[in-house]
Parts: structure tokens; C-alpha cells; sequence
């Protein structure tokens, strides 16, 4: 249930669908190319990486420890969408932190509490799960996404000449600590 006006809006117009879909990867990465082609000019290179990384998240999709959220307006239009990938063994007896993905609300939905909303809900489940941290990585300039992890509880922790979209931008890590405490 919602606990603000925005969300409440948020949970009123929109259909939040937890888990797999047929088709739902696809329909994220369209998402993505609606919006960072034109605004910040991303292009190939962005897309293949989009493709590549969820084609590799969605081979080893576990519900028991992801999340994958698509928010759906009343015709079942892809709206938002946002992954909460649990930690992931690596082979040397350490795990990886949560990694919070794809994060993203189409052109058009900005103030209606649908990003709230699905940012409260991938905060929840990592916190319900137990992970002691979890981490984002964005740039400069992506100001309402950024006030959002930040009253999430996200926390600025290095910013790094990488460039990993291709699109003349610097890269951001924001980390959350369970329960959001800084």
C-alpha cells in the first residue's frame, strides 16, 4: 500500500506486475531507447550493452532473489520498470552487493509517485531479503532520479571518469545500506 499522496496516485494508475514476462526485457530496452538516444545521445553501443547485460541477468533470473518490476498503464503499455539483482556468488567464497538496474518511468508519467513507488518496492524487497548493501550506478545530470535514491536513502560514493554507456558522461555510484541509514 502506498504511504504517500504520489504513490497512492502512483498505485491508482498503473498496474505494478512482479516477475518474468514474456517480452518484458524487450519492452525495457525500448523504454531506454525512447528516452537516452535523444536526451543524451546514446546510441548503438548503449543498446547492445542494454541487450547484452539483461539477456545475461534474465538467463539467471531467480525470483527467490531478484526483482523485476514493470509498471503497466490501464492498455498494458510499459510505463517504468526497475531490477533489484541480488548478490551473486562469485566463485572466490565472496558475493557481490544487490545491484539496483534499470531503473527507469517513461516520457509523459514524471510526478505521478510511479518511480517512487517502484523505487520503494525494489528498496523493500532488498531490505526484506537481508542484504546489507545495495548499489547504483547513473551520471550527472539525471536530477529527479538522483533526489529520488537520495530520499531513498542512496548515498554518493564515487564518481569515475568510466564512461560504460558510451554518451560522454562521467560515472556515479550511489550505495544504500539495509534500511536505508547512511
Amino acid at each position: 500500500m502506498a504511504e504517500n499522496p504520489d504513490e497512492m496516485v502512483a498505485d491508482a494508475l498503473f498496474s505494478i506486475v512482479e516477475g518474468y514476462t514474456p517480452g518484458v526485457m524487450a519492452e525495457i530496452i525500448a523504454l531506454h531507447m525512447a528516452y537516452y538516444p535523444a536526451a543524451w545521445g546514446f546510441g548503438r553501443s548503449f543498446e547492445g550493452r542494454l541487450g547484452a547485460d539483461m539477456g545475461a541477468f534474465l538467463r539467471s533470473f531467480a525470483p527467490e532473489t531478484d526483482l523485476l518490476l514493470a509498471a503497466r498503464d490501464d492498455d498494458g503499455a510499459l510505463q517504468g520498470s526497475v531490477v533489484l539483482q541480488g548478490p551473486r556468488h562469485n566463485g572466490d567464497g565472496s558475493d557481490d552487493d544487490a545491484h539496483l538496474r534499470w531503473f527507469i518511468v517513461a516520457d509523459g508519467q514524471p510526478g505521478m509517485g510511479l518511480g517512487r513507488a517502484l523505487l520503494r518496492r525494489a528498496t523493500g524487497f532488498a531490505d526484506a531479503m537481508g542484504y546489507p548493501m545495495c548499489y547504483l550506478t547513473t551520471f550527472p545530470g539525471l536530477s529527479a532520479a538522483r533526489h529520488l535514491y537520495e530520499s531513498a536513502g542512496f548515498r554518493l560514493v564515487a564518481t569515475s571518469t568510466v564512461d560504460q554507456w558510451d554518451g560522454g558522461v562521467q560515472e556515479q555510484r550511489f550505495e544504500r545500506l539495509r534500511g536505508g541509514e547512511p
